[in-house]
């Protein structure tokens, strides 16, 4: 009986090593880029997809009174607010193309783990995002 327990409960460990759990936000590090903050930044990738701001399924209501992005000077304050405690946490490569520069580029493969996951944790719909200034 012992050995069937402990094999369960090795089975357990496994199976919660295993579970991914969800990013609790988007960190975008756009320090050093001169970007700008804006109403209605955009994220896209480095072919110009859009990947987060004027096409998002947001709620227009939260939107007007939060902001869809928050802004940060550091990891600590991004994650003490809107991040959260385990944010996805990603380099910005350029400025985004608009002419207010307020949206920001991000690599590709960057992106992908955004769609992914905001999918997994709704982080994108939430306006859970902050951008590093």
């Amino acid at each position: 009986m012992k050995n069937f327990t402990t094999l369960l409960s090795i089975a357990a460990i496994i199976f919660l090593a295993s579970v991914s759990y969800g990013y609790t936000g988007l960190v975008v590090d756009a320090r050093g880029l001169d970007i700008m903050p804006g109403m209605s930044p955009t994220i896209v990738d480095t072919y110009g997809n859009e990947i987060f701001g004027t096409f998002t399924n947001i709620d227009p209501e939260v939107a007007e009174e939060e902001g869809i992005v928050g802004y940060a000077e550091n990891l600590a304050d991004a994650t003490a607010g809107r991040g959260g405690n385990d944010p996805l946490v990603v380099k910005a490569l350029a400025n985004g193309g608009d002419p207010c520069r307020t949206s920001v580029m991000v690599d590709t493969r960057d992106a992908k783990k955004i769609v992914e996951a905001d999918y997994q944790s709704r982080i994108l719909n939430d306006m859970k995002v902050v951008i590093l200034l």
